[in-house]
């Protein structure tokens, strides 16, 4: 099975192909990316039609075509399909399809699956609401107060196209790990814990 955490691995496998090409996670295996899907049993990874045949080139394996698509298996639970879709995004550093397109070409293809995107928690409050299990114990309420906000933190603003979100990640980051050096102890290890992840 196939889940989100075997996803970072897969790509960076794939891209020490590409030479400046990017690979995307094709519809499915991107709505694990987004947390539609909990599972997929094999990864299917969208490449350049230069990409695919230098791909094919270096491993050898047979070329498949499947309604009119061109695709192989790179190995036993990774399939390489020739060709991308128009669009696609950074989530949380994998190169996927926007959740609003795929749902779109399913409905299209007459997918009836009810696919939402999870809630997600994005302030402190939201997630102070939730029942945390706790990574540090025994903190005192600033210490729990700066794991919070390490848990919101977006600690992948590097990856992001939009200048805005980049500098409001960044800025978010790097106040945080002066107030983990600031404060040393706990409030350091909580910082390294989350800015690691």
């Amino acid at each position: 099975m196939i889940r989100k955490s075997n996803l970072m691995a897969i790509q960076n496998e794939i891209s020490n192909f590409a030479d400046g090409h990017t690979v995307v996670f094709n519809d499915e295996t991107s709505l694990v990316a987004h947390g539609a899907l909990e599972t997929i049993t094999t990864a299917g990874v969208d490449v350049s039609a230069s990409l695919f045949a230098k791909i094919a080139k270096a491993i050898g394996n047979t070329i498949q075509t499947k309604k009119g698509r061109r695709f192989m298996y790179y190995r036993h639970d990774v399939t390489i399909y020739e060709g991308t879709s128009l669009g696609k995004e950074m989530v949380d550093g994998l190169w996927v399809y926007p959740f609003k397109s795929i749902k779109a070409r399913l409905e299209i293809m007459g997918d009836r699956r009810d696919i939402r995107l999870p809630e997600v928690k994005t302030t402190v409050e939201e997630i102070k609401d939730e029942k945390v299990v706790k990574t540090f114990e025994n903190l005192t309420d600033d210490q729990a107060t700066f794991e919070l906000r390490c848990k919101a933190a977006d600690w992948y603003y590097s990856y992001s196209d939009d200048l805005s979100v980049y500098r409001r990640g960044r800025d978010q980051c790097e106040a945080l790990k002066k107030e983990a050096e600031v404060h040393g102890g706990i409030h350091l290890d909580i910082y390294k814990y989350y800015s690691s992840k």
